[in-house]
């Protein structure tokens, strides 16, 4: 990996550069400024869709106004882990919508609705696919331009002694953090501009969907990763890992973004089958970033619980083997040796082992299932820190109107 920067014991301390101190701050400048211009035209399409045909448009809009605002924010200085959390955007949660009618009555209906939508559809497309087709040169310019302004910043390394002390640390977040949610900002827009222009494409051709899945924050954010991981050749789960779990004497600058930013270190760990158990970094350098990363904290919370009920479970095991059982068929010995006659105690032990039996493998499943839902919870909690959205897609293709009305016969 190329190595464009190392902090020794001789290097100078990242400086926190203001609006117009350096070419790096004018270019991010700049660009914001050409993607703030993009995103007034975009967000008119949005709206418009979302006064006429509803949907959930609007949301998309709102994302993208606050990672307008976030990155002019960032310009400034250092932004807040408060301001960060309110701003996150996993919560726009948008759905459909339900149609409650019932056979062909129900299918005429919804064809009517469908074709009204549709109609509307192709008038907005109609006059707003040349707008789209005017800024998109913009919106790939600039987002190719912060690409190669973050792999840049990815390729450089670190020295982690240095960036325990505080005031490096944050003169360094202070220079990267422009730059990041610059590039973020301009490839979600990215992201929309492409999925309206094909939506666009498909309603003038008389299709209710392009296929196309509406993009969300958390999409941004895996393409950040990935362009992160081509440029330097480093899996981001493992540079992630390292440095939360070791003491690296160097780390990279795409590993300085994982830490410094919620949203990617989140999307990092929501990113994998089974949930690891994960505790606050040890080493001072780590801790510095985490105290302002409410994804790596939250998941370790989340991680914490798991652990509790997986000694829980094997406290309540071990119980049961080396204490319940023994009294219980000590028990049964006792029973069987009573003076009751065998034709009555040998079935009622029988039955009781076979209660007990089903008992026992019931509180397994039980087990089984609380500690799998709590290890959802924890993918779940990265999935909304990284700004996962599910969104909804109503269903607007055409009926069968004499299919559904003799649809209820067949049943």
């Amino acid at each position: 990996m190329e190595t464009n920067e190392i902090l020794s014991s001789g290097a100078s301390t990242p400086s926190v550069q203001r609006k117009g101190g350096n070419l790096l701050e004018e270019e991010v400048m700049k660009t914001l400024d050409e993607l703030k211009a993009v995103e007034e035209d975009v967000n008119n399409q949005l709206m418009i869709l979302d006064e006429k045909i509803g949907l959930g448009y609007a949301a998309i809009a709102n994302n993208i106004r606050q990672l307008t605002d976030l990155a002019y924010k960032a310009t400034e200085g250092y932004v807040s882990d408060e301001t960060r959390e309110l701003m996150q955007l996993g919560g726009s949660i948008v759905g459909g919508f339900t149609e409650m009618f019932g056979s062909a009555r129900a299918a005429y209906k919804h064809n009517q609705y469908a074709k009204k939508v549709l109609m509307q559809k192709q008038e907005i497309a109609s006059t707003g696919r040349e707008t789209l087709e005017r800024v998109r040169p913009t919106v790939q310019r600039q987002n190719k331009n912060m690409r190669r302004l973050l792999e840049n910043e990815g390729r450089k390394m670190y020295n982690t002694a240095e960036l325990a002390e505080d005031n490096k640390r944050l003169a360094l977040i202070d220079n990267v953090d422009k730059i990041l949610d610059a590039y973020r900002l301009s490839e979600y827009l990215r992201l929309v501009v492409e999925y309206l222009i094909k939506e666009y494409g498909a309603w003038l051709n008389g299709r209710q969907s392009s296929g196309m899945s509406r993009p969300c924050y958390y999409t941004a954010n895996i393409n950040v990763i990935d362009a992160l991981e081509k440029s330097t050749g480093l899996s981001a789960k493992a540079v992630l890992m390292d440095a939360l779990t070791g003491n690296p004497a160097q780390i990279s600058g795409s590993g300085v973004f994982y830490l410094m930013d919620s949203q990617l270190s989140a999307t990092i760990l929501s990113n994998q089958e089974k949930p690891v158990r994960l505790q606050l970094p040890s080493s001072s350098f780590a801790q510095g970033f985490v105290d302002r990363n409410y994804g790596v904290k939250h998941y370790v919370e989340n991680s914490n619980r798991l652990r509790k009920w997986h000694i829980g479970a094997l406290i309540g095991g071990l119980l049961t083997l080396f204490v319940i059982l023994p009294c219980f068929f000590y028990g049964i010995w006792s029973f069987l040796c009573s003076d009751v006659s065998l034709w009555l105690s040998i079935p009622a032990s029988i039955i009781l082992v076979g209660l007990v039996g089903y008992g026992l493998y019931f509180l397994v499943q039980k087990c089984r299932q609380w500690i799998s839902d709590a290890a959802a919870r924890i993918i779940g909690g990265a999935l909304d820190d990284g700004g996962y959205v599910e969104f909804e897609e109503p269903d607007l293709e055409h009926k069968s109107v004499i299919g559904a009305f003799f649809n209820p016969l067949t049943r």
